[in-house]
């Protein structure tokens, strides 16, 4: 069932994200109202400067992409492995990579 109305939680989603699209995961389910109120919320503090807390769903997931999860982790670790590698030790940079 793809459908968005009928999500539960712990389902893989495609959500928009700030450089495109990400998988997200539902963590809680909510009466539309809820829903609303805390969408409200959540864009006054995108105004100042606050963390968005959800993106929007686009569809669910697909098992294809579930299952590149792990491998995408990993990849994860190892660029932020190399980026403070190259930062550090050979261009002697003084930042801190966070992460991918």
């Amino acid at each position: 069932n793809n459908s968005i109305e009928m999500l539960e939680v712990g389902e893989f989603v495609k959500v928009e994200a700030d450089r495109g699209e990400d998988l997200g995961v539902i963590t809680n389910a909510c009466h539309m109202k809820d829903f609303v109120v805390e969408r409200i919320n959540c864009m006054i503090e995108i105004q100042v400067d606050r963390p968005r807390k959800f993106g929007n769903i686009v569809r669910v997931a697909t098992p294809s992409e579930r299952a590149q999860l792990p491998e995408k982790h990993r990849l994860e670790i190892y660029v932020v492995a190399m980026c403070k590698e190259l930062a550090q030790r050979v261009h002697h940079l003084p930042i801190s990579v966070l992460n991918a």
